[in-house]
This record gives C-alpha cells, sequence and structure tokens, in this order.
C-alpha cells in the first residue's frame, strides 16, 4: 500500500517538519495484495478485490500461475462461521425433540474480579465448541439465550460523578462505556448461533421505573454490522 499510514508522520510532528497530508481513504488502484506461509511469498491478481482485503486475513484460492510468476485468483473464500439458519421449532416439537431456553443472569461485566472464564466457557458451550459428544448434543437443543438483567456491574454506576463539579469530570469516562464493550463482544459470540433477548435490569444503562424501557441498540456497534443479527433488546415488566 503506497498510501499506508507511517512512522514517519509522529516524527515530522515531534521535529515541526512537513507533516503527511491527511487522505479520506488508503488504497488506491497501484495496491496489490500478497499471499504468503512460512516459505514464500506470492502476488496475487484476477479476481479478488484488493481494498476489501486486510493483513492477517485466513482465504482459499482458487486459480493458477502466470508467466509473470503471480497467482491469478479465480475463485476465493474467506474463512468464518458457516451460514446459521433459524431453527424449525414447529418441525421440531412435532419429531417429538426437546428444545430449550437458556436464562442467565448478573453476568457482572465491568467488575474487576469477574469470572471471564466462567462466561467463556458457557459461550463455547452454547456455541458447540465446548464439552464432550454428550454434552455437546445437549446444547445444541438450545434454541434461544436471555440475558435476563444486570449484564453489568453495580461498580459501573458513577454515582459520586452526580455530587462533582463539572470540570472534574469532563475527561472522565463513565465505567460503563468499556462494561458495554465487552458484553457487545461476548454476544457477539452467542448471536453467530442462537437468538439472544437482553433484558434491562437494576444496574444495566436503562429507565428505573417499570416497565424498563429495552437497551439501545447503539449500545451493540458490532451487532448492527451484522446483516439480519439475532440480538432483540427487549424491555422489563413486573
Amino acid at each position: 500500500m503506497g498510501l499506508k499510514p507511517s512512522i514517519l508522520k509522529e516524527i515530522s510532528e515531534e521535529h515541526n517538519l512537513m507533516p503527511q497530508p491527511s487522505r479520506v481513504k488508503y488504497v488506491e488502484d497501484s495496491d496489490e495484495l500478497v499471499i504468503e506461509d512460512e516459505t514464500e511469498r506470492v502476488t496475487l491478481t484476477g479476481n479478488i478485490p484488493v481494498g476489501t482485503s486486510v493483513t492477517g486475513s485466513i482465504v482459499a484460492l482458487c486459480g493458477h500461475t502466470i508467466d509473470s510468476g503471480k497467482f491469478y485468483v479465480e475463485e476465493h473464500c474467506f474463512s468464518g462461521l458457516p451460514y446459521q439458519t433459524e431453527p424449525n421449532l414447529d418441525q421440531c416439537l412435532s419429531k417429538g425433540e426437546d428444545r430449550y431456553v437458556a436464562l442467565i443472569s448478573g453476568l457482572g461485566f465491568g467488575n474487576e474480579s469477574q469470572d471471564l472464564l466462567s462466561l467463556q466457557m458457557f459461550s463455547d458451550l452454547v456455541t458447540g465448541e465446548l464439552g464432550s459428544v454428550q454434552e455437546q448434543e445437549s446444547c445444541a437443543k438450545i434454541s434461544h439465550v436471555i440475558i435476563a438483567g444486570n449484564a453489568l456491574s453495580q461498580c459501573t454506576q458513577t454515582k459520586d460523578s452526580e455530587t462533582k463539579a463539572k470540570y472534574l469530570t469532563r475527561n472522565a469516562m463513565a465505567g460503563s462505556v468499556e462494561a458495554m464493550k465487552n458484553l457487545d463482544d461476548f454476544v457477539l459470540q452467542l448471536a453467530a448461533c442462537v437468538p439472544v433477548e437482553i433484558m434491562p435490569g437494576e444496574f444495566d444503562p436503562a429507565n428505573h421505573a417499570l416497565p424498563q424501557q429495552p437497551l439501545h441498540c447503539c449500545m451493540f456497534p458490532k451487532q448492527l454490522l451484522i446483516p439480519h443479527s439475532r440480538v432483540s433488546p427487549t424491555h422489563t415488566r413486573r
């Protein structure tokens, strides 16, 4: 990439030299893609978009080598999870197969003593990446996951900031910001396999008057980037 940002920009700013011009994008027509392994690197050409690929991607290529030494790509496929389909519950019930709804709450994101290993193990169980064959068969029957409140910890509520002067909290970040990012990552793993419902709780960033309104979708930016995302914030009733 000829327009790739360089460390020279930071050096020029430190020594008051001419800074590099700011750019809207860093790709151009002269950029090249290179596939590599532990032994060699080969330049790619053909039917593969240059501007939409990033360093470190794992890709399968179908093509042939041309006279210039480059590899001409006829077809390509990036690695990733297979396309997930919604389970047909009516058909499963007609066959007498059981289906389960997983209810979890009190995840406590934002707490320094939070047990992230347990949450990761739960996610791996639901997505079929952990457990014995029998456990995977049982977890495969989970057709819905409901996070029933208090996904965030009480530690994320910085109520003392309301009594402080504004200039003392101007550059301070709310404790719930980083916690919501971690929750978004956790839900992203689950939503790859099953629909997920998120209900607000006492310590979540939602109104306290019942019925509590759903958590706003802008709090889950990674879900918004996924077409047909299976994450559905919902409200709480008493």
